[in-house]
């Protein structure tokens, strides 16, 4: 077995395996394994925060299978995950998996 065909076994058998890290995600519509990882930022400001006052963020980092999801999602499109729009902060093909950092920026106190 090549490199390539042991990464793109391992992809489905290991990293997306829905009985280790994977669950099941919808995002944009299609319902597909994923690694997801979030986060929550308090409203800050200053030089040295990434938010605009006034302004917090919800981050997600999502881990497909590049061929479960019918495009690649490109930098600055709106994005829905789990129902929650974000936007694609970026994208990265990474041997048949899509690495995607998405952004949702909300006024203090929305939710």
């Amino acid at each position: 077995m090549s490199f390539r065909e042991q990464v793109e076994a391992d992809i489905g058998n290991v990293f997306l395996n829905l009985d280790g890290f994977a669950e099941m995600h919808n995002l944009d519509g299609t319902e597909l394994p994923a690694v997801v990882s979030t986060s929550k930022t308090r409203p800050k400001s200053g030089v040295a925060s990434r938010n605009y006052d006034g302004l917090h963020g919800d981050f997600a980092t999502v881990n497909i299978r590049k061929a479960d999801f019918p495009r690649i999602p490109k930098q600055g499109e709106n994005i829905r995950l789990d129902g929650k729009r974000y936007t694609v902060e970026e994208c990265r093909d990474n041997m048949g998996m899509l690495h995607i950092v998405l952004t949702a920026y909300r006024m203090r106190g929305a939710g």
